[in-house]
């Protein structure tokens, strides 16, 4: 699908502000919380990623590789920041390179998992 002009404006009116507004304020809380296993252990994770930090620093994140890539996702919700990086370089995750750049951003350490 080639995205266009014309075809962004089918889209309008289907997502309102007021509808974001309503719907957003769940699904993030959801998104950024940690998801307990079913007999109520913590399991660090959220959507598939880890989270880690405090309530008002909260830190997602989700790292993958394989034979031919690596790509890895930092979300901080409260900074209002996210970077996603991807390489061409099998199993060599570049999470490293994600704390830098949330670090550059916040000036200071981002809690540990």
């Amino acid at each position: 699908m080639v995205r266009t002009e014309a075809s962004t404006r089918l889209w309008d009116g289907l997502w309102t502000a007021a509808h974001l507004a309503e719907t957003t304020r769940d699904s993030r809380a959801a998104m950024f919380s940690e998801h307990a296993t079913a007999d109520g252990k913590p399991t660090g994770r959220g959507y598939a990623w880890t989270i880690s930090g405090s309530p008002d620093s909260i830190v997602a994140r989700l790292a993958g590789s394989v034979w031919i890539g690596s790509s890895a996702v930092l979300f901080l919700p409260s900074d209002h920041f996210a970077a996603v990086v991807s390489t061409n370089l099998g199993f060599q995750q570049p999470s490293a390179l994600l704390d830098s750049l949330a670090m550059a951003w916040r000036h200071h350490p981002l809690p540990t998992p």
